[in-house]
């Protein structure tokens, strides 16, 4: 029966030594998968997307024509309105000054 207990316990030092050096193997695999992950995503951010970029850039300078268009359009008929009504105003002007 001791023998046996005695078989038994040398059997569960085991497993606990086994158990130890798989926890021990993980966090060693968790630590190298870490570091990768931090490597790569370092590197990630240096990495630059000339394709990426100038597609946006060439968006960006599409939307910057089509606004200045639009003001353009804008400024056209505020000034051709102001050059319509320039005459009367000037009038009306003119008869304040005289009043």
């Amino acid at each position: 029966m001791s023998e046996e207990l005695n078989r038994l316990i040398e059997i569960e030092r085991e497993a606990e030594e086994i158990v130890e050096k798989a926890r021990a193997e993980a966090n060693r695999i968790l630590e190298e998968a870490r570091s990768k992950a931090e490597k790569i995503l370092k590197e990630a951010e240096e990495i630059s997307f000339p394709e990426v970029e100038e597609e946006y850039k060439r968006k960006i300078d599409e939307e910057l024509a089509k606004i200045e268009e639009t003001f353009r359009k804008e400024a056209e008929s505020v000034y051709s309105t102001g050059i319509k009504n320039l005459e009367k105003a000037v009038d009306y002007i003119v008869r304040k000054v005289i009043e």
